[in-house]
């Protein structure tokens, strides 16, 4: 057998690109899940203060302060939509990273495949050549007269 077969070249390399493909989802899961955590914690900072507009709004808030209230609802309103388009492209960024990651497995697993058919049919050639010399060794013999 050659020391390495081009074959073991290309599982190495598939190795390789499905390790970094890999680590890419596992950066990009993190990523999602860090505009997940900003995403609930802007919500939830959006909630606690329109309770306290409503609860200053009871109280009686004059024309500017209604206003601030108002323009910082706003603003945090504006926030949270951007997080939220951000944690969509993250998702959708994650979904291409998976089907990247899925692909670089299944083509190493290919390759893998292909190695154990090749390994396989190296094994029964071998097994094939050791019969054949083994049937003309004891033909020989037997060929040979015997005195």
């Amino acid at each position: 057998m050659s020391a390495q077969h081009p074959l073991d070249s290309l599982i190495e390399f598939a190795t390789r690109q499905t390790d970094e493909a890999a680590r890419n989802l596992g950066r990009l899961l993190a990523s999602e899940r860090e505009g997940q955590h900003r995403l609930e914690l802007l919500q939830r900072y959006r909630r606690e203060y329109e309770a306290r507009f409503v609860t200053a709004a009871r109280q009686g808030l004059s024309r500017e302060e209604w206003r601030n209230y108002q323009i910082f609802l706003y603003r945090l309103e504006q926030a949270v939509e951007a997080q939220t388009r951000d944690l969509n492209q993250a998702q959708g960024r994650c979904e291409s990273g998976k089907a990247e990651w899925i692909s670089q497995r299944n083509r190493l697993k290919a390759y893998d495949a292909l190695s154990a058919r090749q390994q396989q049919q190296q094994l029964i050639d071998q097994a094939r050549r050791e019969q054949r010399q083994n049937d003309e060794h004891a033909s020989h013999r037997l060929s040979r007269p015997t005195n």
